[in-house]
């Protein structure tokens, strides 16, 4: 029976040994969010540096994970700015729909939010785009020179409630 027990621990310490780089990377850093229509990925704070490079970074007090209710806020504000990403998830959505109606979230996805902290002021990076699906590395800023409005951030401050910043990349 003791060798059964030993048996037993070398193999889950090698399994864990396996498996939690590919958590490392994969889960644990981000979180599904939907409202309205419009899925989106929360950035877990952990991840938040990797979203801005060493001189925007200089800047930034702290980073913070956002909520579901901050990211109702959000889109909530964006809705001037980007009126037709609910219609356009919502045909996304009949199109990914599997035989039994229900659609995997992680092919709508089309927006990452990223929190951080400037001058004690709480704000959320929204970076956007238009194709749906998960990004490939979803941990990772996606970086698109050109692509008109299919490629657009914002900056909200949570603390007022209002878009501070509002870009379309390039032209398509």
């Amino acid at each position: 029976m003791h060798w059964f027990a030993i048996v037993i621990f070398i193999i889950g310490a090698l399994v864990q040994a396996r498996v939690e780089p590919f958590d490392d990377v994969l889960g644990r850093g981000y979180t599904y969010a939907a409202n309205d229509g419009v899925y989106g990925i929360i950035i877990d704070e952990r991840y938040a540096p990797r979203f801005f490079n060493e001189n925007s970074r200089e800047s930034i007090e702290g980073y913070w994970t956002p909520t579901a209710e901050d990211i109702a806020i959000v889109e909530e504000l964006l809705k001037d700015d980007r009126a037709s990403d609910s219609a356009r998830t919502r045909e996304r959505s009949m199109e990914h729909s599997d035989v039994r109606g229900g659609t995997r979230v992680d092919e709508l996805v089309s927006r990452q939010y990223v929190g951080y902290v400037i001058e004690g002021v709480k704000l959320i990076e929204v970076i956007g785009f238009c194709g749906g699906g998960i990004p490939a590395n979803p941990l990772q800023e996606l970086i698109v020179a050109d692509g008109g409005s299919c490629y657009w951030g914002a900056v909200i401050n949570m603390d007022t409630e209002d878009v501070e910043s509002y870009w379309e990349n390039g032209q398509a």
